[in-house]
């Protein structure tokens, strides 16, 4: 649909370029200057329509009512036409057909992150490729605990751990993610950074300046879970076994003491 869109805006552009080209230079340009944001916002605001229905499609289950994003602001449009005039001919025309899909799909996607940004709830988890090194699989093995895309895949320092009894029950479908996080949380009182409940193990994870990434030549990507499930890719599955074996063998449920016994048992040194 979105495609469609991108194309009768091309169109409807191309349309006008048509209807006016009769007119001298000067009265041409500022016609079509003054038209295109006039001709582009009913497309924005249809595909800015359309993302939020599939933003809501996207988890039947939920009751949230996603919003629209606000209007691609006019000033921005006005700027695309000079630019777009600048050139001569079917130059110039291509680049207002260009710039009028960009400005259709720009309506959706900003609808799209306004929501993923509002709804409650929303949580992120870290997914490692299949030969991701020991601490990746042990980062990914938290599934979706992380608040933000940046803290599922930079130094944040912020979330609360699952323990080894809370993962059991998580894999054996007693309870899920966000139930575990909920009562775990719930055992501490004290806040950081203004967030009631959020349990602080240490000052970050790792030695790394608070930013950056975990490590060099890490692959791993970060996938938002709207509905609290989040099922691990099938190479992953064996991931939480290691993790328990590393666990028993380091007698503790610190990262790195876990993380150390881990990469032991892939015979990487500590």
């Amino acid at each position: 649909m979105l495609g469609e869109l991108a194309r009768l805006v091309a169109g409807d552009m191309a349309a006008l370029w048509a209807a006016t080209s009769a007119l001298d230079n000067v009265e041409f340009a500022a016609y079509i200057a003054a038209a295109y944001p006039d001709v582009v916002d009913p497309y924005v605001s249809a595909a800015a329509m359309l993302a939020a229905s599939w933003f809501e499609e996207s988890d039947p289950d939920s009751s949230y009512i996603a919003e629209l994003a606000d209007p691609l602001p006019r000033e921005r449009l006005q700027s695309t036409a000079q630019w777009a005039l600048a050139a001569d001919g079917q130059k110039a025309l291509d680049r207002f057909k260009g710039a009028s899909q960009r400005a259709v799909f720009d309506g959706a996607r900003e609808t799209t992150m306004l929501n993923v940004d509002l709804e409650p709830g929303t949580r992120w988890a870290r997914e490692a490729r299949p030969n991701a090194c020991a601490f990746c699989r042990m980062m990914a093995t938290r599934g979706a605990v992380y608040r933000t895309e940046r803290d599922a895949l930079r130094v944040s320092g912020r979330s609360a751990d699952l323990s080894i009894s809370d993962r059991r029950m998580r894999a054996s479908g007693l309870a899920t993610t966000d139930e575990l996080l909920a009562r775990r949380m719930g055992q501490t009182t004290y806040a950081i950074g203004k967030r009631k409940g959020q349990r602080k193990t240490r000052s970050q994870r790792g030695s790394q300046a608070l930013g950056d990434k975990y490590h060099d030549d890490c692959y791993c990507i970060a996938v938002e879970i709207r509905t609290g499930y989040y099922e691990p890719p099938e190479y992953a599955m064996g991931w939480e076994i290691e993790y328990q074996k590393a666990r028993e063998i380091a007698g503790s449920g610190e990262p790195k003491k876990i993380l150390a016994e881990w990469r032991s048992l892939d015979g990487v040194s500590r």
